[in-house]
């Protein structure tokens, strides 16, 4: 684990993070946290981020993710702006939530859905103390309909997931809870008008994007799938996003070859005739 975490902390720019970053983990690893305590972790633009010791390796790989690697923002137009309407789906302890509840500003509105009980504890709790009045919180699974299914937790809870091959592919899940589901629409619909939305639901992108009828340009502006080969293909995700009339590219990140990100982007109307 030492190793791994060293490697997330490598690739961190220091002008970004605060000097207190390697400190903290390594304090951390060396046991001298309080057992049971949470962590607090500083993030750029003076948020932070709160987590059990026992989560430290997943915690720094998401912040890595998106604030280092910024895979959901890669593509211009995909960082969130004032003003926008983002929907999280899949938002762990809310490590992307934060950031996008500061860049929309309180203008703005961020809705974060995680469907895991022990990581929306933490999310509420992370929202809450960093002061965000401009974000609403969802417990549920999003999928491609109503009802309640059994949410397997690999060895990660960063990995929590309703696809039973998706938690076999990272060595079977080590617990289950039971949580209600509901699909996408659910979310959008009551919006009316939204900027991004953000999709990492870890095995389910296909069923998701396929069981909503309102990811479409017109409604949603732009979307982001975090998609998970081989067990889903990004070419399939973004087949059935190009077919709804977006503009689609597929991010490959050479520093995670099991992950591929799908930029959905609504076209732009095409200019009218000139005049004479």
């Amino acid at each position: 684990m030492l190793g791994e975490v060293a490697s997330y902390l490598a690739c961190l720019e220091p002008r970004s993070w605060p000097a207190g970053l390697a400190g903290v983990a390594a304090a951390l690893l060396a046991g001298r946290a309080r057992p049971g305590a949470l962590a607090r972790l500083a993030l750029p633009g003076g948020l932070s981020i709160r987590f059990p010791a026992s989560i430290l390796r997943d915690v720094l790989r998401n912040v890595a993710h998106v604030y280092y690697y910024r895979d959901y923002e890669a593509l211009a137009g995909f960082a969130p702006e004032p003003g926008w309407t983002v929907l999280d789906v899949g938002a762990f302890i809310g490590v992307y939530a934060l950031r996008a509840a500061s860049l929309v500003g309180p203008s703005g509105l961020v809705v974060a859905v995680e469907p895991l009980p022990s990581s929306y504890r933490l999310l509420e709790l992370n929202v809450r103390a960093n002061r965000l009045g401009n974000v609403r919180l969802v417990g549920a699974a999003v999928s491609d309909g109503w009802g309640s299914a059994e949410l397997l937790v690999p060895g990660s809870p960063l990995n929590a997931t309703l696809d039973p091959g998706y938690a076999s592919a990272w060595g079977g899940a080590v617990g289950a809870v039971r949580v209600r589901t509901l699909p996408l629409d659910a979310l959008i619909g009551p919006l009316g008008r939204v900027d991004l939305v953000k999709i990492d639901v870890e095995g389910l992108e296909l069923r998701v994007v396929e069981g909503s009828a309102l990811l479409r340009p017109g409604v949603v502006r732009r979307a982001v799938v975090e998609v998970h080969p081989p067990r889903v293909e990004a070419r399939r995700v973004a087949l059935a996003l190009e077919g709804r009339g977006y503009e689609v590219s597929v991010l490959l990140p050479e520093e995670a070859p099991g992950q591929a990100f799908v930029y959905a982007l609504e076209r732009r109307p095409a200019a009218g005739p000139r005049g004479p």
